[in-house]
């Protein structure tokens, strides 16, 4: 785990590349913004994962996670509440192995520009009164 201080106001492009992705998790990388004014409060940013325990990182799972990762999105926001956008979110690979290593992927790559808005939070992370646009 690490943390990076990001200031308000900035954007940062992020590569994100799992090697070996048949050993990935489906939650590999997850991202969050954490606000300590007026009281800290933690929202959710990015979930990023293919594969799972018992099912390797194939083109069948990078779809699944690109349909629900792309769906859950509002504005570029997964909580509606927050203040810190993801754009431009692609994946790619440079391919699979042979059906004999299970069709899994080589390579896992996430691409994504996150956007640190430069207003704080008013509710709290998930509030129903945060409407998604």
């Amino acid at each position: 785990m690490f943390y990076l201080d990001l200031p308000a106001g900035s954007s940062h492009e992020f590569l994100i590349e799992a090697a070996k992705p048949r050993r990935a998790r489906h939650d590999a990388f997850r991202a969050h913004r954490r606000n300590m004014v007026p009281r800290p409060l933690v929202y959710d940013v990015l979930a990023v994962g293919c594969g799972g325990k018992d099912h390797p990182c194939d083109r069948a799972s990078a779809k699944d996670w690109e349909r629900s990762g792309f769906t859950q999105r509002k504005r570029g926001r997964l909580d509606a509440c927050g203040s810190t956008v993801v754009s431009a979110l692609k994946w790619d690979t440079s391919g699979g192995q042979h059906m004999q290593d299970g069709g899994a992927l080589r390579d896992f790559r996430v691409q994504f520009v996150l956007v640190v808005k430069d207003f704080a939070t008013q509710l709290a992370p998930r509030d129903p009164r945060c409407v998604p646009q």
